[in-house]
């Protein structure tokens, strides 16, 4: 028999998850301290749970957890547009949560046999060292001024089309929430949205331009980076 929870709000023990991540106070299974890029994946479940609340018109508790619950969050996810790669990351956070109460007593499932697909990709990926590397070369101003572009795309993620669009005017799609600045952008070619935490990276990066910076074609840019 589960002891009653000192959590009930699903949202308010999301928030304190995280604080306590950031803090050191919550460590991951190996006993060590969680990562910022994943703190930033439970930032945006925060963020996509928030939204699935004021779909439902109500905070949602512990107590109404079960598999279907969870389907119904993968469905609300799916319904904003997102890719199966973004759903499926959220969801894994949504399940750890769920394992994380379930360990106090909070929840009564700890989202075992949920499974969500995920799309193949052929990206190629930087190392940090590599994008340190790169930004760190003698650059002309538009080189500068590319490698820039080009680092604001790794941080977030964003296609090319999106990242042209969000870069044009960056503020516009730029939002607050809980204190934390979150990427809200729809792709124009997709249809898909995006919504992203901001980090230090790509805000030094958009302090230096003054919140608008250089467009040039997808075509220009990698072969501007390959040389």
């Amino acid at each position: 028999v589960k002891s009653s929870p000192f959590f009930t709000s699903i949202s308010a023990f999301i928030s304190s998850q995280i604080t306590k991540m950031e803090n050191g106070m919550v460590l991951t299974d190996k006993g060590v301290k969680y990562s910022a890029e994943t703190i930033r994946g439970y930032e945006s479940l925060r963020v996509h749970f928030a939204k699935f609340e004021e779909e439902s018109g109500k905070e949602l508790n512990f107590n109404e957890v079960g598999y279907d619950f969870a389907l119904a969050f993968q469905a609300h996810l799916t319904a904003q547009g997102l890719a199966k790669n973004s759903v499926s990351m959220v969801m894994s956070k949504f399940k750890a949560i769920l394992k994380m109460a379930w360990r106090k007593n909070y929840c009564n499932w700890n989202g075992s046999g949920l499974k969500t697909p995920t799309e193949r990709t052929t990206q190629t990926y930087l190392s940090m060292e590599e994008i340190k590397k790169l930004r760190n070369a003698e650059l002309s101003k538009t080189e500068r001024q590319i490698v820039d572009a080009f680092t604001v795309q790794i941080f977030t993620g964003l296609r090319y089309d999106t990242l042209t669009k969000f870069l044009k005017n960056p503020l516009a799609y730029i939002h607050e929430h809980n204190g934390k600045s979150y990427i809200d952008i729809i792709s124009d070619k997709t249809g898909e949205q995006s919504l992203i935490p901001v980090g230090e990276v790509v805000q030094g990066i958009l302090r230096t331009y003054g919140g608008e910076m250089r467009i040039f074609t997808e075509q220009y840019v990698n072969r501007m980076l390959k040389n």
